[in-house]
Parts: structure tokens; sequence; C-alpha cells
């Protein structure tokens, strides 16, 4: 049961750190993202560790607590859906900018590449 956990937590965290590298490259020149940065940090942890609880506990709190694992439950796949959205599109971008800078290194192009996506147009 550790290694499903192990696991789960590698993919959960690849996707996590893809979407806060989509966010912040978007947003990193605005003023209140010093201040928004440690809250989506804080928040993402804060629900990692209520919805791994209710997954280790889960026979007993299923019994005692059914609203409380319903109601992490929730709160983590509702929070996770758009991650993993905005993950994939940081993995598209990235694949993009090395199709592109490999084609660069073959044709020996001087020509700069745009690291801005579609999404920031």
């Amino acid at each position: 049961m550790l290694y499903v956990y192990g696991i789960m937590f590698l993919v959960i965290s690849a996707i996590e750190l893809m979407a806060f590298r989509l966010v912040k490259r978007r947003w990193n020149q605005k003023k209140w993202w010093s201040t928004a940065s440690p809250i989506w940090i804080v928040v993402t942890i804060s629900i990692w560790v209520c919805f791994s609880l209710s997954i280790y506990n889960y026979e007993d709190w299923t019994v005692r607590l059914p609203g409380f694992v319903a109601l992490l439950s929730m709160v983590f796949f509702v929070n996770f859906f758009p991650k993993l959205i905005l993950a994939t599109f940081q993995v598209l971008d990235d694949f993009r900018y090395s199709f592109q800078f490999a084609a660069k290194k073959i044709t020996k192009s001087d020509k700069t590449i745009p690291r801005a996506t579609f999404l920031n147009y």
C-alpha cells in the first residue's frame, strides 16, 4: 500500500509542478504574484495533507465521518482537475519548445525561439 501512495504522490507532484510552472510563467510579472504564490502552495499542501489523511484513515472515517471524507475528496478532485488541464498545456508547450529548439540546432538558425504559448495571447 505504501508503494501506491508513493506512486500517487509522484504523479500528483508532477501535475502540481507543471500547473504551477504554467501559472507562474503567465503571472510572474504582476505585483500580486508574490502574495498569490505562497497562498497557492499553502492551500495545495493543506489539501494534500487532508486528502492523504482521509485515504489513510478511510475505513474508520467512512463509518464515523462519511460526510467529512466526501468533503475532503470533493475538495481534492475539484482542485485537481483544473490543475490537470493546466499541466497538460504546460507539457504540450514544453514539447513544442523542445521541438523548436531541436529544429533550431539542426538547421543552425540564429532566430530566437519565443517562449510564450497560445494561452498568453
